[in-house]
């Protein structure tokens, strides 16, 4: 079956899409695999262009600002009319973001091909402007994060297996087994080892 038989509306990037952002009712955003990102509105007219650094893998918008991925880099665009607010250059590539209440947190990562591992990661956090407060290096690698009650949780890889805690926004970090998790009573949540990273897996 031909997909574009199906839909009743296509717009273009201009490139392979790598990744989308929607908002029902409200647009759609598109970044793709050489930088470009666009912005349609919930008819389908386009709105702006924005060009990054390398390839978008995540988008998210958290009011006025759209926090994107690209490379080796973290940037933010202004929702309203595409021009980059900021551009920062992490330490490895930028694997993935979290807006947190007034946050912006990054997971960066160094993949070493010789030994076909990831050497170090880290967490950095940003403020809306783009200011850097600190960043939290580590050997093992973030895979997953989670949102819960005041406070952000990061799934670790091997070799440790653990989660690491950040509460209330500061630089202060926590590191529990995953065995020890259902005393924080996170949703009756279930922990799994699979592709040797710690996955939360939420009832």
């Amino acid at each position: 079956m031909d997909l574009f038989s199906s839909v009743w509306m296509t717009r273009s990037l201009g490139e392979a899409v790598s990744a989308l952002y929607l908002e029902p009712g409200a647009g759609l955003f598109a970044g793709g695999w050489n930088g470009c990102v666009k912005s349609w509105d919930a008819d389908g007219n386009l709105q702006w262009t924005a060009k990054l650094s390398d390839r978008v893998t995540v988008l998210q918008r958290e009011g006025d600002a759209l926090f994107a991925t690209a490379g080796l880099h973290v940037a933010c665009i202004d929702v309203s009319n595409g021009s980059v607010r900021w551009d920062h250059a992490l330490e490895g590539s930028a694997d993935s973001i979290t807006v947190f209440e007034d946050t912006l947190y990054a997971v960066s990562s160094v993949y070493d091909i010789e030994h076909n591992d990831f050497l170090e990661s880290a967490v950095w956090n940003f403020s809306f402007d783009g200011k850097l407060r600190w960043i939290h290096r580590m050997d093992e690698r973030p895979w997953v994060t989670l949102k819960h009650d005041g406070d952000v949780w990061f799934g670790l890889g091997r070799p440790d297996f653990l989660a690491v805690l950040i509460r209330n926004d500061t630089s202060i970090f926590e590191s529990s087994n995953i065995t020890s998790f259902q005393s924080h009573n996170i949703f009756d949540s279930a922990f799994f080892v699979r592709y040797n990273a710690a996955f939360l897996v939420c009832n």
